[in-house]
């Protein structure tokens, strides 16, 4: 494998781990931020951070090589090649889409399992000794954050169980920007 190649799947990694953190992390926190007041200004702040965000994915996986070539990652070495051993550039993405998909389930899981504890005590809850409890110091189940770790653990599944396919689609991707470019 060679250096440009090993610096194109390192950034395309980038720009698949920064999307998925952006979509179910950081666009939900902004729902929540602005569903009590929808105004222009409130969509705007939707919106516009959600369209950078996808913009830069797209440059991130179609333009990698060009990104490759603009910083000069690929020059300054002895060697032209990198030995990662019998790996081939399909195998390399499928570990980060594995390294993805494991930190999405590692980060939200614990989360998951917190809200559903909490969402099944406020359930099961009856007042009686617990009235003596402040109720201003006592954690609440919160629905939106139960709902973001949800479809965190939901994407780490679905990534991990579709690790090939993932990475067949970004090889693919990244061999026809390579003709593209010829």
């Amino acid at each position: 494998m060679s250096k440009k190649d090993f610096f194109t799947l390192l950034i395309k990694g980038f720009g698949l781990y920064s999307l998925v953190l952006t979509l179910f992390q950081f666009f939900p926190s902004l729902l929540s931020y602005v569903q009590f007041d929808l105004e222009i200004t409130s969509l705007l702040i939707i919106v516009l951070p959600l369209a950078i965000v996808v913009a830069l994915f797209l440059f991130l996986i179609f333009k990698s090589e060009n990104i490759v070539s603009w910083l000069k990652l690929d020059k300054g070495f002895e060697k032209d090649d990198i030995t990662l051993g019998e790996l081939k550039q399909s195998q390399v993405i499928a570990i980060i889409v594995l390294i993805l998909s494991g930190m999405l389930l590692l980060d939200n899981i614990p989360y998951l399992l917190l809200e559903s504890f909490l969402g099944f005590k406020q359930i099961v809850q009856t007042k009686g000794i617990n009235q003596i409890i402040d109720d201003s110091t006592m954690q609440r189940f919160n629905l939106h954050s139960w709902i973001i770790a949800l479809i965190n653990v939901l994407i780490g599944i679905v990534l991990l169980s579709n690790v090939n396919r993932v990475s067949n689609w970004l090889t693919r991707v990244n061999e026809s920007n390579k003709e593209e470019s010829l």
